[in-house]
């Protein structure tokens, strides 16, 4: 991942900093009735162990178990 700019993010709740580096991913909502695919891309960070983090509409970041993760401030 070296082409891509890492950023800092601090859990909110223990303070763990953690590497993320900017990502995407597909969802695929299409069934079998469908006569088009329904796919959305979905912005993200992802860390080098794979844990993921996405944006939601308040501007927070969450993971899957919805620990808000904050960018560090420069």
């Amino acid at each position: 991942m070296p082409d891509r700019k890492a950023r800092i993010f601090v859990r909110k709740d223990t303070g763990e900093r953690k590497e993320f580096f900017p990502d995407s991913y597909a969802v695929d909502n299409t069934t079998q009735l469908d006569s088009a695919r329904d796919i959305k891309v979905v912005n993200c960070y992802r860390s080098r162990d794979g844990d993921r983090i996405d944006r939601m509409p308040n501007g927070t970041f969450e993971d899957k178990y919805r620990t808000v993760w904050l960018p560090e401030q420069p």
